[in-house]
């Protein structure tokens, strides 16, 4: 009797302490996960290259809902926005982000890319293929010339 009692209450232990576990886990991923809002681009660096200020002022903000990356673009008295899908891997180190653009040379195609979410900072890093090619999912967010990555940090608008 005194055995069950113990393996009964070992087990119920071993259940909160998994039940507590797996919520903890599942709290992080999605605070990690959770990228929806509204930025500014802070820094955009392609192949090691910071890009110029002209791209940067074209990019009035970027929102991020529900599984939707739209950048909102003004170029002289043109403005466009331009949207992807996003699937988001938070559960990996680093981070996985998969972007599929909606229109243009790269339509339906997905971009393997990585992220970093702490605080108020979003950053994203891919690497670009070239044209429609698609280059391979960066391991890191260093970028240079040999391994073509663009790195893109942003900001949440308060």
């Amino acid at each position: 009797m005194l055995r069950t009692l113990l393996a009964l209450l070992f087990l119920a232990g071993l259940s909160l302490a998994l039940t507590a576990s797996a919520a903890d886990e599942k709290k992080d991923d999605k605070k990690a996960g959770d990228i929806d809002g509204e930025y500014t681009v802070v820094s955009a660096t392609k192949a090691g290259k910071a890009e110029n200020d002209d791209f940067l002022k074209a990019v009035e903000g970027i929102t991020i809902k529900d599984g939707v990356f739209s950048i909102k673009l003004k170029m002289g008295d043109k403005a466009e926005t331009k949207t992807a899908k996003i699937k988001v891997d938070a559960t990996k180190k680093p981070a996985e982000v998969d972007i599929t653009p909606s229109e243009g040379p790269m339509k339906d195609k997905s971009i393997p890319a990585i992220f970093a979410h702490e605080k108020d900072e979003l950053k994203l890093a891919w690497v670009e293929g070239g044209g429609d090619k698609i280059g391979p999912r960066p391991k890191d967010f260093t970028s240079n010339g040999e391994n073509n990555v663009t790195v893109l940090t942003l900001k949440k608008k308060q």
